[in-house]
């Protein structure tokens, strides 16, 4: 309906108001004094110090770029499979605001110690996802299940993921923050690369091999957080 750059116009408009909103109604926190330097020294401490930030920070990395391999080959899959048009593969994403309206639900359920649970749950929603997602190259009502599943799957992992990082440094929740978010969206940007390169090589299969072996990875690393934490208590 519009040029790609009205897109941006609007997002960047859109970004505007909400930080407008936040910066009015969000209460004041004091922060620490630390000087720039000073806080990526911190973050860098706090990677050597807290292997769980690691271990759960590659975890959303793994499990956001297996969902950006999605994002990567949507429009190219369901044009090619479905001849849809711009407007109607928009209509197809628009099932993973699904995945976003979870989190509040998904965030209480972490709230009364279910994590572990939600993590190997949203792992194996992603999983299954990309079973659907590959029959979805035939049958639109799967890819758009799995589409759904996906997102909710890796709502689902950010959640828990999220719910225990925090916890480990309160008086540092910003920088545990930054290095979260910094490997997720690292994650994120390879995900799209490898995507796009796995479906140029061979198509829609090799793009589903490369986003289940995403999951597989994040599993890896799930499992090695909870053999951590398992020895952890057992110390204690």
């Amino acid at each position: 309906l519009f040029h790609w750059k009205v897109i941006y116009l609007l997002s960047g408009i859109f970004m505007l108001c909400i930080a407008a909103v936040l910066k009015a109604r969000l209460p004041f926190i004091s922060t620490s004094k630390l000087s720039y330097f000073a806080v990526f020294q911190s973050m860098g401490r706090l990677i050597l110090e807290e292997r769980r930030l690691v271990y759960r920070a590659l975890l959303g990395a793994f499990a956001f770029a297996a969902m950006s391999v999605l994002f990567s080959t949507i429009a190219v899959l369901l044009k090619s499979s479905f001849g849809l048009a711009d407007v109607m593969v928009g209509i197809v994403a628009l099932v993973g605001v699904f995945g976003a309206l979870s989190t509040k639900q998904v965030g209480k359920i972490a709230d009364r110690g279910y994590v572990t649970a939600l993590t190997w749950g949203g792992l194996t929603l992603l999983g299954i996802s990309w079973i659907f997602l590959y029959f979805g190259q035939f049958q639109l009502w799967s890819y758009i299940l799995g589409f759904g599943l996906i997102n909710l799957g890796l709502a689902t992992v950010h959640s828990s993921n999220q719910n225990i990082i925090f916890r480990l440094r309160p008086d540092a929740k910003s920088r545990i923050n930054s290095v979260y978010m910094t490997s997720y969206f690292t994650g994120g940007a390879c995900g799209s690369a490898l995507g796009i390169y796995a479906w140029q090589q061979g198509g829609w299969l090799w793009s589903c091999m490369v986003g289940l072996c995403f999951v597989a990875a994040a599993m890896c690393f799930a499992l090695l957080d909870h053999t951590h934490q398992r020895k952890h208590l057992a110390e204690a």
